[in-house]
């Protein structure tokens, strides 16, 4: 409940420094609050795992839409900055699974370097002891 003593409490205590937490709003619920913010984060979610060439990434973006999800309710207007958030973390994810393929692809053509045609290579002689 807001009241005058919460309210100069808060002042006293934050001074000029927002607040980090949601604010309170006449009406509007921070369990509501919460599932608006669900539900948009879904919505913004679903455009891009409806892209074809998302495929693998699935799990990936879920995660960094979570991560947005939870770096907006910090702010005091989840709804309105967690657009961006999802924008940049997905965009993130994106570059970082990018990166990686290509990690993976280079190991691959190195190791099909140093890998003799007839099968492996074979382990190493072990080291004398003199």
């Amino acid at each position: 409940m807001n009241t005058l003593k919460t309210q100069a409490h808060r002042r006293r205590h934050t001074g000029s420094r927002p607040l980090l937490a949601a604010p309170d709003r006449p009406g509007v619920s921070r369990a509501e609050t919460r599932a608006r913010l669900e539900a948009l984060k879904e919505r913004l979610l679903r455009r891009y795992l409806e892209d074809p060439r998302t495929g693998d990434l699935a799990e990936r973006l879920r995660w960094a839409a979570a991560d947005a999800a939870s770096l907006a309710w910090a702010t005091a207007f989840p709804l309105l900055v967690l657009p961006e958030l999802v924008e940049e973390k997905l965009e993130a994810a994106r570059r970082q699974a990018a990166r990686q393929e290509r990690i993976r692809r280079r190991s691959a053509a190195l190791l099909a370097r140093t890998v003799a045609p007839g099968g492996p290579v074979p382990p190493a002689p072990p080291a004398s002891a003199s």
